[in-house]
């Protein structure tokens, strides 16, 4: 284990498991895994062994601040900061590929991975080196979640009950600040969070690209389009990027910018993804990595 200081002055706890072999584990990517709020890191270890061994990539599990023996209160703020300090550990570790660092999070540590891999358009210091995300039956805020719990609050509009929560954890406007790739898996049977909820997440998105094109966000111009096999230039408007994205949605957006984010579904509860379908979680996950690692990415994008 690793002891971690965060930017607040609280320890934290970490695990690291790098390849057994030296020059393997310098080549392969590293992913940082965040678990959920009921979970710790000793309670998902079998998960992880498995992640670690069909995978054959290095782990850190990161520990929050108040869970196991790791320092402090849990907060929306602390455990942002929390996984800042696992990604300062890793982008200056030497003994591992700091050009593949991944991020991965289950429900609530989705949320956490979201936000720390979000552009704040400042100090990207974080999320420029992160390689990509993948969100597991990950929430889109913490309304949204009361919303599902008690169904008079949908009732309520979202602007008057934020004030009195806690927490907001507002994965829905963090995933739309994620430049580099996302991949979503869902448990259709998921009955904490709810499928519709990662689809949402997913939507949102996938309007990455056509807001990437943005000139002036102030002015709402996302600027110009050029397709150079085909010598055009299309404008994008506020309206339009909207459009490109549902017709992305549908697999009938024209346009070269390559694809960014998947969303993959299975039968299964809301943390039994890899139990139910070993085969095919483990799989997917790979097909990411490497798709996302290999050297003609940026350039092409791919399907799973």
């Amino acid at each position: 284990s690793v002891r971690l200081k965060t930017e607040d002055g609280i320890t934290i706890i970490a695990w690291l498991l790098t390849q057994p072999d030296f020059d393997l584990q310098r080549k392969v990517p590293t992913i940082l895994c965040m678990h959920g709020n009921s979970g710790n890191m000793g309670r998902g270890l079998a998960q992880y062994a498995s992640m670690f061994h069909n995978l054959g990539v290095n782990l850190l599990l990161l520990e929050y601040r108040g869970y196991g023996e790791s320092e402090g209160e849990p907060s929306e703020e602390g455990l942002i900061l929390d996984a800042k300090a696992a990604l300062s550990f890793l982008y200056s570790n030497p003994t591992i590929d700091r050009e593949q660092i991944f991020v991965f999070g289950q429900s609530l540590g989705g949320a956490v991975a979201a936000s720390v891999a979000a552009s704040t358009g400042d100090d990207d210091a974080y999320a420029a080196r992160i390689r990509g995300v993948v969100l597991e039956n990950t929430f889109l805020s913490i309304s949204a979640m009361a919303e599902r719990v008690f169904l008079p609050l949908r009732l309520v509009p979202d602007k008057f009950m934020r004030p009195f929560l806690r927490s907001q954890w507002r994965t829905c406007d963090a995933v739309a600040r994620i430049r580099a790739p996302i991949l979503f898996l869902s448990g259709l049977h998921d009955h904490m969070v709810g499928p519709e909820q990662m689809k949402e997440l997913y939507r949102i998105a996938k309007k990455r690209r056509w807001k990437r094109l943005q000139k002036n966000k102030s002015e709402g111009d996302y600027g110009r389009v050029e397709r150079k096999n085909k010598g055009e230039t299309v404008s994008m408007t506020n309206d339009s990027v909207d459009e490109r994205a549902e017709s992305d949605e549908k697999g009938s957006a024209d346009t070269d910018i390559p694809q960014r984010e998947w969303f993959v579904t299975f039968e299964a509860k809301h943390s039994d993804l890899y139990l139910r379908e070993t085969a095919k979680y483990f799989t997917t996950i790979q097909k990411f990595l490497n798709c996302v690692t290999r050297p003609s990415f940026s350039a092409a994008g791919s399907q799973l």
